[in-house]
């Protein structure tokens, strides 16, 4: 019995380290290297999962209804779900004029990644939700280097939960 109880108090131990609490009683996870959110979007619930390794402190930030991604504090994409379907925002971004594609990735759910011809202009992000035509749009606060928006842009998965 004393064999049993050890694993199970350190499982226990490891799941609570990975559960965070907020205010409201919203749960989100962060663990082994993701952080999780849930959100409605319509009458759809939908997983933000954000991948939280490597270089820098990353870290997940909702609030009225704007999902915010840091890394060591600093805001670096901002986004929020769509009253849009991806596919709108889709054909609404290979259509924008001043800016050129960067990555499109046509298979479900779907991605673009747009960069500004101009100097000092925004990138913008739409994905779509992996099983649902739902769409969210991001930016990237302060700019960043083509790879490191590439990089940026793929942390980030959306999934319509059952």
């Amino acid at each position: 019995m004393r064999g049993i109880r050890y694993p199970a108090m350190l499982l226990c131990l490891l799941l609570l380290a990975g559960c965070q609490t907020e205010g409201e009683f919203r749960l989100h996870w962060k663990l082994w290297g993701f952080e999780s959110r849930t959100f409605t979007v319509g009458d759809e619930r939908v997983r933000v999962r954000v991948d939280t390794s490597g270089y820098g402190l990353y870290e997940m930030e909702a609030e009225d209804g704007v999902i915010t991604v840091l890394r060591d504090g600093t805001p670096i994409l901002e986004g929020w779900f769509t009253a849009e379907d991806y596919a709108e925002l889709e054909e609404r971004g290979l259509a924008a004029e001043g800016y050129r594609i960067v990555e499109h990735l046509e298979e479900p759910p779907g991605s673009l990644l747009l960069a500004p011809e101009a100097e000092g202009g925004e990138y913008a992000f739409f994905t779509g939700v992996e099983g649902s035509p739902s769409g969210a749009a991001f930016y990237f606060p302060g700019g960043a280097p083509e790879a490191e928006a590439l990089d940026r842009v793929r942390r980030i998965q959306i999934t319509k939960l059952d």
